[in-house]
């Protein structure tokens, strides 16, 4: 199953036509361009019988609900409920109706400003994700997610 998850994240990575991955936004639209640079699915988990995998996202710059809609659509696929064709389909000018993750059991879990950063620098004007909270959150993930 991480095998076809990870199949289908490949299909992401690199510039795309995201435009049937939010809302308000055409083919045409220089806003639909997004550049995922790594997308595969890592861990598989287990808690109380109900298993998870976990996701691994780096891009550019994301739309509204691309995230939820790239998950959504990646599972679909696993699930058989959607063929794998569609994913790099839904990248062409055609509209595609792609399935939403519900936001119940997705976490967005570290985030980086590495090209803002990068940008900044000479402003050394850095936006920095602290870790110096990690065992709580570590901890929040495993007891109450």
């Amino acid at each position: 199953m991480i095998a076809k998850l990870n199949d289908c994240c490949k299909m992401f990575i690199g510039t795309h036509k995201f435009h049937n991955y939010t809302r308000d936004v055409v083919y045409k639209d220089g806003t639909a361009n997004r550049y995922i640079i790594e997308m595969n699915c890592a861990n598989k988990m287990e808690s109380n019988g109900i298993e998870f995998v976990q996701f691994y996202i780096k891009g550019q710059s994301f739309l509204y609900n691309q995230i939820r809609n790239m998950i959504g659509s990646v599972v679909a696929v696993a699930r058989k409920n959607l063929q794998p064709e569609v994913i790099l389909n839904s990248f062409k000018a055609n509209k595609f109706d792609i399935p939403l993750a519900p936001g119940e059991g997705l976490m967005l879990d570290r985030v980086s400003y590495d090209k803002y950063n990068e940008i900044k620098k000479q402003k050394r004007m850095d936006v920095k994700v602290m870790d110096m909270h990690a065992d709580e959150v570590d901890a929040f993930k495993k007891d109450i997610i």
